[in-house]
């Protein structure tokens, strides 16, 4: 998904670059959704109406505004009659017009977008625009596939607050995830009462979601707000099988003295037709979502289903190679053990 954004439109001159530029760039950049703040449009102050369906007319799909978007007494009256023209949303509720819309992007789903006001240096009493968006986030919930955040404000500091409280949940997310993986690995350690086999754990547990990604990324190139949490969703899945994997192999050579060979095979004997039974089902059944009309649900199930396919495919394939190479026996004189 490409979105593309312009900055504060001044006067007839702006209004006029705009027009002309918009619809070239569109096209040439493929973007499916436009977003401008057109504040300053009308004469270098304020909105029209005029201005505001001009824009709408030149592939414009949401005008926002900022401190100025009153300045043209007229569009007090006009702007309930724009759905798609916004003015900041902690600005007193009982403004006309409305702070955030949520709206259809040509090529499916929707996007939400949020106008919101500094509070530094500005006129107008307005409220805090982190609880406002707080607020809004709640309101919007999982309804939408992307949200976009156009704050207008005077000082740069608040701006920079919010570009770094962004910033901090997802790199918190990235961290939660990344320790949730090394978290589980340190309990199958204690669990299964080997360290080789911890360490070895980690990497049928996080391969399938950097492979879904990869693959995502491919053929999508995007990841939506919803999806981006698919490891935390489906890690608890791809853990089940792999534990119920490394604890039969644990089992059968310490309780069964096999050696590699035999183990990987007793194994797979016991627990591998139910892995695959399971994995069907719940792929299958994810793969249920794609016939939504909700593009969220429809990604969400795909993500889903792929990250789950590929946990089985890299359990089944990947992980015995792994094991026999780690546990090789002195006594086997195949090539994987290494013995001569």
């Amino acid at each position: 998904m490409k979105i593309l954004l312009v900055g504060d439109i001044v006067g007839k001159g702006g209004q006029a670059a705009v027009c002309r530029l918009v619809p070239k760039l569109r096209k040439e950049h493929h973007c499916c959704f436009c977003i401008a703040n057109a504040e300053n449009i009308a004469a270098g102050a304020g909105l029209t109406r005029a201005a505001v369906e001009n824009l709408h007319n030149h592939d414009v799909d949401v005008v926002t505004a900022g401190d100025h978007v009153w300045a043209k007494t007229d569009y007090v009256g006009h702007i309930d009659g724009l759905p798609k023209a916004l003015r900041p949303a902690n600005l007193s509720a009982r403004q006309p017009g409305r702070g955030y819309g949520i709206f259809k992007i040509p090529i499916g789903g929707t996007i939400a977008v949020i106008n919101l006001l500094g509070h530094v240096f500005m006129r107008d009493q307005v409220t805090c625009p982190f609880a406002t968006v707080d607020r809004i986030l709640e309101e919007i919930g999982s309804r939408t596939t992307a949200i976009i955040v156009d704050m207008h404000a005077e000082a740069t500091g608040a701006t920079l607050m919010f570009a770094y409280l962004t910033e901090r949940n997802i790199r918190t997310m990235l961290v939660g995830t990344a320790i949730a993986f090394f978290c589980i690995a340190g309990i199958l350690v204690l669990a299964l009462r080997s360290l080789r086999l911890g360490a070895v754990s980690l990497i049928p547990n996080f391969a399938p979601v950097m492979f879904t990604f990869g693959i995502w990324a491919i053929f999508v190139g995007e990841i939506g707000i919803i999806a981006s949490v698919i490891a935390a969703t489906s890690l608890g899945l791809i853990v089940d099988d792999t534990v119920h994997l490394l604890s039969k192999y644990n089992r059968a050579k310490r309780e069964h003295s096999l050696n590699t060979h035999d183990a990987v095979r007793f194994t797979f004997i016991h627990v591998g037709m139910a892995l695959f039974a399971t994995t069907t089902i719940l792929v299958s059944g994810f793969l249920v979502l794609t016939f939504a009309s909700f593009r969220l649900s429809v990604h969400l199930g795909i993500l889903t289903a792929m990250t789950l396919a590929i946990a089985l495919v890299l359990d089944f394939l990947l992980l015995p190679p792994l094991l026999m190479w780690m546990d090789g026996d002195e006594t086997c004189d195949c090539a994987t053990c290494g013995a001569v």
